[in-house]
């Protein structure tokens, strides 16, 4: 198994071991080629971490990383890594989200065709005479134009969580130039396009 064939909830193990040392994400990335189905994946890399927290002194050892790790942090770093594993374990698959793969070469399309103007009044504010609904919907869709062009890159992760109640996924975007922001779930895949959000008061890219 490639990890671009995991799913995107689960593939964030590796950002998240790479985080604690780029040493722990290789060991972790390595024993997706020893398995062809992703739980068996998952229960390999809880057996690693639990050893690795059992023994973080004889791992920065092994390692040379005592100037960038102490056995007691990486020991609290490896107990948080594994309470998040167990979580995407306790996922059920089709709820972990797209594949890597999909995320990264086929940017869904889609889902929600946004034109963020019909959602504002006269004074560019997200008008008030609609529904709670729809004013929830402006809302998120405000707060993704503003997370997207807050930055120069061109795809950004946001910690804005999807608006699906039982989705806690966090929303990707990617600007393309002279398009509009396309978004997607991280976790739940839902997806969508914004378009005429230029020049409104959550449009960061003229600051």
């Amino acid at each position: 198994m490639d990890t671009d064939n995991l799913a995107l909830m689960t593939h964030e193990i590796l950002s998240l071991a790479e985080q604690i040392d780029r040493a722990v994400m290789l060991d972790i990335a390595c024993l997706c080629e020893e398995f062809s189905d992703e739980n068996t994946y998952l229960k390999e890399v809880l057996d690693y971490l639990q050893a690795l927290r059992e023994r973080p002194g004889e791992y920065i050892a092994h390692w040379n990383l005592e100037e960038n790790l102490h056995p007691e942090s990486l020991k609290a770093s490896i107990i948080e890594l594994e309470g998040y594993v167990k979580k995407v374990f306790d996922t059920p698959l089709k709820k972990r989200g797209i594949t890597y793969e999909v995320h990264e070469y086929e940017m869904p399309r889609g889902d929600y065709i946004t034109d963020l103007s019909h959602f504002l009044d006269g004074d560019g504010e997200i008008a008030k005479a609609m529904p709670k609904e729809a004013r929830e919907k402006a809302s998120f869709f405000t707060l993704l134009v503003d997370a997207a062009t807050s930055v120069d890159d061109y795809e950004l992760k946001t910690g804005i969580r999807c608006f699906k109640p039982a989705c806690e996924g966090k929303i990707f975007v990617r600007m393309p130039e002279d398009s509009g922001i396309e978004w997607h779930c991280l976790m739940c895949g839902v997806s969508g396009i914004i378009n005429n959000w230029q020049g409104s008061k959550w449009d960061n890219s003229t600051l």
